[in-house]
């Protein structure tokens, strides 16, 4: 095989993800004009778990051309860096950095950025601690893919959360449609990630096989499942409702009442589920639309701690948040050492293979996140 690469254009993708007519701008893989259209009635809110690809991918493996661009930190030799649409939404493009004359396909990280879904970058990874993680991969022969995603605006989102999930999933299957062309091994694929890429990580690690065989576009026929994840200030579950029963009690009495009774908690559960932000005062209004069917159905889709088993890769996760109750000054409910302790425990008992440190509850000790991957990916 000649490892010669490419561009994948813009010309292209638009071809492959349909034209003008009727098409839903930025809307992303997995989600729909059906889902996007539910939101006009402040009541009829109907979420849906997964609608399926927007359109037909039909570009061939074999016509992935990645532009080489400099890259923008110190690369190994070697490496080749470009920027490449996984999708048509503008927010639907990866940074990649790959080693097309390898002698044998190489393993590939996969890094998903935080930012509270609302937030956030691709180019996070080339800041402080994580450009050296980074630069480590890349000397020990692992390919190495940044991606954005579709981000949530709050007060105009009818999707909520999924549609970011279902953006870093696509971006996965992407990377694996094309592994030839990009000298990569989809055998070995590691995902990594902070806070909402660190749950993303998790979700998509532990969640079953997304692979859709009957799809009529190719990417959504590749496999989701990965062999190792690691991750830092993590969410244990997107199951938000269970929270407070879950993960914060008995060690901190906090009720579902409590956290949507708290204006700026609120509104993070209705951007995060797709609900009106006008109902960010009403706690009452968003636990009943919460309750309901087709809600409960969303909320069990992403509870990623539900989700987790036996046959799930090794994980490594690390929250280093103080261990603050919901009445003090600084409590971070959304990376809490009690995630990670609810992480370990569910791994306990599921017997599933991880590491989980979080110093202010004297959990773990101080494992090293890249190395974690490594001993993983390079060992298979």
């Amino acid at each position: 095989m000649t490892r010669s690469l490419l561009v994948l254009s813009l010309a292209a993708l638009a071809l492959a993800c349909g034209d003008d007519d009727g098409a839903v701008p930025d809307a992303g893989p997995g989600i729909d004009a059906a889902m996007i259209d539910f939101g006009v009635e402040e009541d009829a809110f109907v979420p849906m778990a997964d609608a399926g690809p927007a359109d037909a991918f039909v570009i061939p493996p074999d016509e992935l051309v990645l532009e080489p661009m400099d890259p923008p930190l110190t690369v190994a030799e070697g490496t080749i860096f470009g920027t490449l649409e996984y999708g048509p939404g503008s927010q639907q493009v990866m940074d990649v950095f790959v080693h097309p004359d390898a002698e044998a396909p190489t393993p590939v990280v996969l890094f998903i950025h935080g930012g509270g879904f609302t937030g956030g970058s691709r180019t996070a990874a080339y800041d402080g601690s994580r450009a050296t993680q980074l630069q480590t991969f890349l000397d020990a022969g692992v390919a190495y893919v940044t991606i954005d995603y579709s981000l949530l605006e709050p007060g105009s989102e009818t999707v909520g959360a999924i549609k970011c999930l279902h953006d870093s999933r696509r971006a996965l299957q992407f990377v694996r449609y094309f592994a030839e062309a990009l000298n990569i091994d989809p055998e070995r694929v590691g995902l990594m990630g902070s806070s909402a890429g660190a749950g993303t990580s998790l979700w998509i690690g532990f969640h079953d096989e997304m692979a859709d065989p009957a799809s009529v576009e190719p990417i959504a026929r590749e496999s989701t499942r990965v062999q190792v994840v690691a991750v830092n200030a993590t969410q244990s579950t997107y199951e938000l409702l269970r929270w407070p029963g879950d993960v914060f009690s008995p060690t901190y009495p906090l009720t579902v009442e409590d956290l949507l009774g708290q204006p700026s908690l609120a509104a993070q559960v209705v951007t995060f589920y797709g609900l009106p932000i006008s109902w960010t005062t009403m706690p009452d209004r968003i636990q009943t639309e919460l309750s309901t069917p087709a809600y409960e159905e969303y909320r069990a889709e992403l509870d990623m701690l539900a989700w987790m088993s036996a046959d799930d890769p090794p994980f490594y996760a690390r929250n280093q948040a103080e261990d603050l109750g919901p009445t003090e000054s600084g409590f971070d409910i959304l990376h809490h050492p009690l995630h990670a302790a609810t992480l370990a425990e569910r791994a306990s008992e599921v017997t599933l293979e991880a590491v989980v440190e979080a110093p202010a509850l004297d959990l773990g000790g101080d494992e090293d996140a890249t190395q974690f991957v490594l001993d993983r990916l390079l060992d298979l």
